[in-house]
């Protein structure tokens, strides 16, 4: 009884606009002097064809953007940060990513 109260909790609260849920990652680097840029193909709030991305720092903040992929880079727009470019080779695909044949090439 219970997983199916939980189950319908997770149902109702990614139908409502009002949840904030993390789009799938499906490419990641690590690199100074951040930690970890993680890049998806969600949209929310990034001019085409700029996609979601999240930054985190080795403190443990975080800031979103939006990415495009511009030849051989990455340029990724923090609003608080600034631009970042970082080169496509630094970024290494996720399980979903492979799942889904996705690549940044």
């Amino acid at each position: 009884m219970k997983t199916s109260s939980v189950m319908a909790v997770v149902t109702i609260c990614t139908t409502l606009s009002g949840c904030d849920v993390q789009p799938d990652v499906l490419f990641v680097t690590e690199s100074n002097p951040f930690q970890v840029v993680q890049l998806t193909d969600a949209e929310q709030g990034c001019p085409a064809p700029r996609r979601v991305c999240y930054l985190t720092f080795r403190d443990g903040g975080t800031s979103n953007g939006c990415w495009v992929r511009e030849k051989s880079y990455v340029r990724a727009l923090f609003p608080d940060l600034g631009e970042r470019l970082i080169p496509v080779t630094e970024f290494r695909r996720t399980m979903l990513a492979e799942y889904r044949n996705v690549s940044l090439d």
